[in-house]
Order: structure tokens, then sequence, then C-alpha cells
């Protein structure tokens, strides 16, 4: 038995800021444009506040951008419809050096001093190193292709310094396409000097 009290039900606006990498890491200061999508929004002319802050938390650089509508809130003939705004804004951070650094996205609206809604990004641009012939270092990767896909995590492993990662390669037979991009993950990793280490301890379900 489940009791309930003081319920409310309240609209909860969506915000998400990403990079143009998945894992946030890059080998070069080029890092691309950063992106903040907003939706469920009710207010009049919303802009998003970008900062840059280095490791130590000292802000680098700030740059305001009006929120592009979607198409389908362009067509909404209200600034801020019933259902609400949906919309996104994009800037291209000046990362001065190879380092750590952290971006900031506030929502703004027309006339408020204050953030409605904020998020965060974090940056990392490493210095390209060639890679290394042998580590007794490595990763267990007991998710697989989660929360990251072979084609990303072939990029990351290759930049963590490892000689090894572990991961589950027990599947079905008839799966065909998941055994190709296991034999791909690994010849990607060999070229980096990177031996992969199959698991046999999940079985299929039909197992």
């Amino acid at each position: 038995t489940v009791w309930f009290d003081d319920l409310r039900v309240l609209r909860l606006p969506r915000m998400q800021l990403s990079s143009s990498s998945p894992t946030g890491l890059f080998t070069r200061r080029e890092t691309g444009p950063l992106t903040c999508a907003v939706s469920g929004i009710r207010v009049h002319k919303p802009s998003i506040r970008f900062e840059l802050f280095d490791d130590r938390g000292e802000r680098l650089a700030e740059a305001t951008e009006s929120l592009v509508p979607t198409a389908e809130t362009a067509r909404q003939a209200r600034p801020a419809p019933q259902e609400g705004y949906a919309g996104q804004a994009s800037w291209t951070q000046p990362v001065p050096d190879y380092g750590f650094y952290r971006v900031k996205a506030s929502l703004l609206a027309e006339g408020s001093p204050s953030a409605l809604l904020d998020r965060w990004q974090t940056l990392a641009v490493l210095r390209p190193l060639p890679p290394l012939r042998s580590s007794e270092f490595g990763w267990s990767l007991d998710e697989g292709e989660r929360p990251l896909t072979y084609g990303q995590m072939a990029s990351l492993l290759a930049q963590s310094g490892i000689g090894w990662a572990k991961m589950p390669v027990w599947y079905d037979t008839n799966d065909s396409a998941t055994a190709d991009r296991i034999a791909w993950f690994a010849e990607q990793l060999s070229i980096g000097g990177i031996e992969l280490v199959g698991i046999l301890d999940q079985p299929p379900p039909e197992l």
C-alpha cells in the first residue's frame, strides 16, 4: 500500500548541453561548437549565456547567443506558445591551450537578471601523443557498448595509455552483427597497441 501527500504536477523544462565529441576529449584546440537545446519553456525572447572556465575556476570567455526556434516553434504566432518554446543555440569556445575546461550554459529570459536553468559540460584538450608500445595498465569494459559505442570507446582508449582492455564477448552464435562489431573493435585496439581480452562470463539468454 502506498500513500501520497502534497502531490503537485509542475512543468519541467528540458535543457541539454552537448559538445561535438561524445566523450568531451579533443586532441586539437579546435574543439568545435557546443550546442544547448531547450524545450518546454514559457519565456519571451530566451537566450543562452555561455561561459568558459579553466581548471582553477577562472572565467576565460563569455558570450550570449539567442535561441534559434525549432521549425515547429517558429510556426507559432505567439513568442511563448502555451505548449512551450523549443530552440537551440551554439557557441564555439575560444580554448587558449591544451588542458581541462568547463563550460556553463545559462538560460536567460528578457528582463530577468537571474538564470532560469543552467548546465555544465567538461572539455579536455589533450596533446596528441604516439601510442605506447606496451603498458601494464588496462581497463575493464563490463557493459560492452554502454555507455559508449565501440567507435567512441576505441577513440577514448587510444588516448588512455593502456595496454589491454577486458570485455564480455559471449554472444548468440546467430548474431553475426555483434560478432562483426567485436572483431572491428579488436582490430581498432590492435592498431593502437592495445590487446583485447575476451571474458566468457555473461552467456546469451538462450543458454
